[in-house]
């Protein structure tokens, strides 16, 4: 069964540029979409991030593959869904090559908090609703899972060899993207000499135009939203990001002290992950980190 191999997360760690650089690559076939999350839907009983496919239909999706191809997806939320994902990818592919994308955590929970802020609005996880601020967004059980990669890895070091897992941090992908893609392909045993269009660039974050004028935005949003449709409502979410953000403008700040409170939940899981990995991630632990 396919896949041939998946990056199977972490959201916001560069999975999506990755994943959209491989696709380049002659001997390598990467699905549309690019996160079918199959195996999640399947492992949760519901459809997942508005994905549904059944096996045969997930099947289907590599139909296009040539023989020779290595074949692949990136669904990104299987990693910190690793208790019911490694099973059933285990029993189903077990072949499956794995690789999991890491990120400083308390990074990539505010990626997370303003990615998720440009398409909902002012939010709780479920969309447009009451706002949340970036503590309580980090502390939600499904957001702090999202960046407790050791006690995710672990689990699927239950279910798959240690040689099967491929781990690309985020930082060397800023600092050496041609390096990180060259391991990547020597991970999957296709040509690590092939040139990469570099130039390309994917999934960029969108940031508030104007704090005061998406205030303004959000709650005229805020009053039209309930009163219509699922349609309706993704269109104006789609409008409102359009209108009022912009991937070039002006990232916020966060705050040292909810730097500091988000960091404290990660503490002890960074330690784990330094002796699983065998990396030193000291620089995820120091004040400016």
């Amino acid at each position: 069964m396919k896949p041939d191999f998946v990056i199977g997360g972490a959201p916001k760690c560069a999975t999506t540029a990755l994943f959209d650089y491989l696709a380049q690559h002659p001997q390598i076939f990467a699905t549309v979409p690019k996160e079918p999350h199959y195996f999640a839907s399947a492992a949760l009983g519901r459809p997942f991030m508005r994905h549904d496919f059944s096996a045969e239909a997930y099947q289907a999706l590599y139909s296009g593959c040539l023989p020779g191809q290595m074949a692949g997806e990136g669904s990104t939320h299987y990693l910190h869904h690793a208790p019911a994902v490694a099973p059933l990818m285990a029993a189903q592919a077990p072949q499956a090559r794995l690789i999991f994308c890491l990120r400083e955590p308390v990074a990539r929970a505010y990626s997370h908090f303003l990615f998720r802020y440009s398409v909902a609005g002012p939010h709780d996880l479920g969309g447009m609703g009451q706002r949340r601020d970036f503590v309580a967004f980090a502390r939600d059980p499904e957001m702090f899972a999202a960046g407790n990669y050791a006690d995710n890895l672990r689990v699927f070091l239950k279910h798959f060899p240690r040689s099967q897992i491929h781990l690309v941090f985020f930082e060397d992908v800023v600092s050496d993207l041609a390096g990180c893609l060259a391991g990547i392909c020597r991970f999957l045993g296709v040509d690590e000499s092939f040139s990469f269009d570099l130039s390309r660039r994917s999934n960029t974050t969108a940031y508030p135009r104007s704090t005061g004028l998406t205030s303004m935005g959000d709650r005229l949003v805020g009053a039209i939203y309930p009163r219509l449709s699922v349609s309706g409502r993704r269109r104006l979410m789609r409008l409102r990001k359009r209108v009022l953000f912009s991937p070039r403008a002006a990232k916020p700040r966060i705050s040292p002290e909810e730097r500091d409170c988000v960091r404290s939940l990660y503490r002890q899981s960074v330690l784990r992950l330094e002796d699983l990995a065998g990396r030193d991630l000291a620089a995820w632990r120091a004040e400016e980190a």
